[in-house]
């Protein structure tokens, strides 16, 4: 199959503004050429997929839906990026065998019937505006199979969506070393941007009286000042890295803390971080129960209990580092994940 993906229209592919998007589409390509198929990606320009055949697309970015303030507000700039991305997506379609969204907005879901191929979408947030969510819910119900969500966690979040078919996601696991003596205490990464919860993580390590390695994109540049007023001492801030930098840093720490204030879909680092036997302390809610074992690949914690996790970082020698990286190879390795996109899309194509 001929296989267009567009990109979300927030920021170019690779300058880490994205999140996990960059990984989950890269991954995505390189699974579907796993089975032969041929992938092409339409993106915000500056953006790079190894081993792809990348056409940029030039607009005013989408500010990003990822703000819990936001959540009944749909901003559109003037020469939005995301009109111009289904412009280019729509004029190309006869090319290709399916076209496959990873944008989180309203557009591309009301476009579907607009579409000639088959439109499927990866859903890769939860709730996060009142307009694209009900956009989903609504295709989901009339083309069931035309809808992917990676958790059922986020399924839950998002009213009207009935059977939700889920497809997850996976990781290369090759580029990850399992590193069973760690080296470093505690490790946070991800976007630095207020919904993450980097405060809450800071104070679990302040409270362990360790610093904690931070690695990621600055989203939000008056909160990152705020955190280095409050918490100097504690940071050890490594920067935005890409898979090999970061699975050595997620490697080296006892614990990867995950204290996201919203509904994470999935959870990218994760996997990451179970990949490289290292445990990880989370808050309860979101995709996180259905990605760590409670007790056997780390420890879930009630939303903003920094005691409970400051108490259980200090029994995280109780969990084998070998079972993670075992959770991570059954369950989210890239090879199951391109198995179950090639049997969707093919699918979704013969319907």
């Amino acid at each position: 199959m001929k296989i267009l993906i567009v990109a979300p229209p927030v920021a170019p592919l690779g300058d880490g503004k994205t999140g996990g998007i960059t990984l989950h589409i890269t991954n995505t390509v390189h699974g579907m050429q796993m089975f032969g198929h041929e992938a092409t990606v339409l993106a915000p320009c500056g953006s790079s997929v190894p081993n792809c055949e990348v056409r940029e697309v030039e607009g005013t970015p989408q500010p990003t839906l990822a703000r819990p303030e936001d959540h009944e507000i749909y901003p559109i700039p003037t020469d939005p990026l995301v009109g111009r991305l289904w412009q280019e997506a729509h004029k190309l379609q006869s090319q290709f065998d399916v076209v496959l969204n990873f944008s989180h907005d309203w557009l591309p879901y009301y476009l579907t019937e607009f579409f000639e191929p088959p439109l499927c979408h990866v859903v890769n947030m939860s709730d996060v505006n009142g307009a694209t969510s009900h956009e989903i819910a609504r295709v989901q119900r009339k083309y069931p199979f035309r809808v992917g969500f990676m958790t059922e966690a986020q399924a839950r979040r998002l009213p009207g969506v009935e059977a939700p078919l889920v497809i997850s996601f996976g990781i290369d696991l090759a580029k990850y070393t399992f590193q069973g003596s760690p080296s470093e205490p505690l490790v946070w990464a991800g976007r630095i941007s207020r919904e993450k919860g980097l405060e809450d993580a800071l104070q679990i390590a302040k409270a362990s009286t360790v610093p904690l390695m931070i690695a990621g994109a600055i989203d939000d540049d008056a909160y990152w000042r705020e955190l280095k007023d409050q918490f100097d001492e504690t940071i050890d801030y490594r920067g935005f890295l890409g898979t090999e930098g970061l699975q050595a840093v997620l490697g080296s720490a006892r614990a990867l803390l995950q204290t996201q204030r919203w509904h994470e879909a999935f959870g990218i680092v994760t996997t990451e971080s179970m990949a490289c036997g290292t445990p990880v302390i989370a808050y309860n809610q979101g995709a996180n129960s259905e990605l760590i074992v409670d007790g056997e690949t780390g420890f879930l914690v009630p939303q903003g209990d920094i005691d409970a996790a400051v108490g259980l970082f200090q029994r995280i020698g109780n969990i084998p580092r070998r079972a993670c990286r075992e959770r991570a190879e059954d369950k989210f390795g890239l090879a199951v994940y391109a198995q179950t996109i090639d049997r969707w899309l093919r699918s979704a194509v013969s319907q």
